[in-house]
């Protein structure tokens, strides 16, 4: 039995996390992380803790995973977990959020117990894992050998001269600052295409994702061999609940239904673009909706605007479109199917393709 199923007095023991368990978690994750959550909530740091359980809420307890020694929860493990499709495979991914061991008890191994729960968890239930290189040298516990990595391109749009300057000068040095400039005079064009087709009027604010989501999700999965399913019950969750922090939601709507939405979130002074879904070849759409959604929190005094994607993806043109610069920063996803058996053929041909179209966005890991 592992140390997942069997408590032992005297050692520490992971286990499923029950509802009681919540203070105990709030005082570990708080604890390890002075700052958590890293952004301004209006909400207070225990309902943030319960929106982070994911939109099963206190059902979906037992996914996460504390450590307990001598009754006390020492060390916590939360999980998100969402349906995604691998080709026309329905699949479950998870991915880590908040992964802390309490100040007092490191050095004594408990993260290794932490983490074989964890490998348990996902062999036993054959999930996919999703995952992202974080820049933050404490967590380099999420990398993953060199063959998992896919990479991102890192996108950016800034208010001044100056700022596009700075931005790409540290990123690049002088090279990288003359393939910005060369890319930013090409795009007047490509943006002026984009807001022909899709005037500004038919841009709205997003207050509550419904059925026309569903329609758009089963409409835009094709154009991608990987992507979380982004239904309306899921985007909620993540996007609207104000436990989770406050979001802009844009949907371009036509009369014939939903053409595609974007969600940003502003990170102290930065603003993120965290989602960003349309119909296939929509192209203009996406930039259209980018646009709208700079040209709304610019009024609020944002001055720059970050966005990544996976490498070569349908909407880099779209980025383009709505002045966004490729920043030429090296960042990576990745992705893996952990099981005791091998693969099933479809998923290893997908996962181990350099062609396969991923499509993950900010609002898919724990990094706002």
């Amino acid at each position: 039995m592992t140390d997942l199923e069997q408590p032992d007095a005297g050692r520490p023991v992971a286990r499923p996390a029950r509802v009681d368990d919540l203070p105990g978690m709030l005082e570990v994750i708080e604890a390890a992380f002075p700052t958590w959550p890293p952004f301004e909530l209006q909400a207070a740091a225990a309902d943030y803790l319960r929106w982070k359980l994911g939109p099963d809420g206190d059902a979906a307890i037992g996914d996460h995973i504390v450590v307990e020694l001598d009754g006390r929860v020492v060390a916590v493990r939360l999980a998100w977990h969402a349906a995604c499709r691998v080709g026309e495979t329905a699949c479950r991914w998870e991915n880590s959020a908040d992964m802390a061991v309490h100040p007092d008890f490191q050095g004594l191994g408990i993260s290794r117990t932490l983490n074989a729960a964890r490998l348990d968890r996902l062999i036993e239930n054959g999930n996919l894992s999703f995952g992202a290189v974080s820049p933050n040298p404490q967590v380099r516990h999420m990398d993953q050998t060199p063959w998992d990595l896919r990479p991102l391109t890192i996108w950016t749009r800034t208010r001044s001269a100056r700022s596009f300057a700075a931005t790409h000068y540290r990123s690049g040095g002088v090279p990288q600052l003359v393939r910005a400039a060369a890319a930013f005079a090409r795009q007047p064009r490509v943006r002026g295409v984009a807001e022909a087709e899709l005037p500004g009027s038919e841009v709205s604010d997003l207050e509550r994702f419904d059925e026309r989501t569903d329609l758009l999700w089963e409409r835009a999965r094709g154009e991608f061999d990987i992507v979380t399913e982004r239904r309306a019950a899921y985007l909620n969750w993540r996007h609207l609940d104000p436990r989770g922090g406050a979001t802009l939601a844009l949907s371009a709507r036509a009369p014939e239904g939903a053409l595609g939405y974007a969600v940003f979130k502003a990170d102290r002074d930065v603003v993120k673009v965290v989602d960003l879904l349309v119909e296939p070849g929509r192209i203009a759409v996406a930039a259209a909706l980018l646009v709208a959604g700079v040209e709304r929190l610019r009024g609020d005094g944002y001055r720059q605007f970050v966005c990544w994607l996976p490498t070569n993806h349908p909407y880099d043109a779209a980025l383009r479109g709505a002045g966004f610069i490729a920043t030429g920063t090296d960042a990576y996803i990745f992705a893996t199917r952990e099981q005791q058996d091998p693969r099933p053929p479809a998923i290893q041909a997908l996962l181990d393709e350099p062609a396969t179209r991923f499509h993950v966005t900010m609002s898919d890991f724990d990094f706002i």
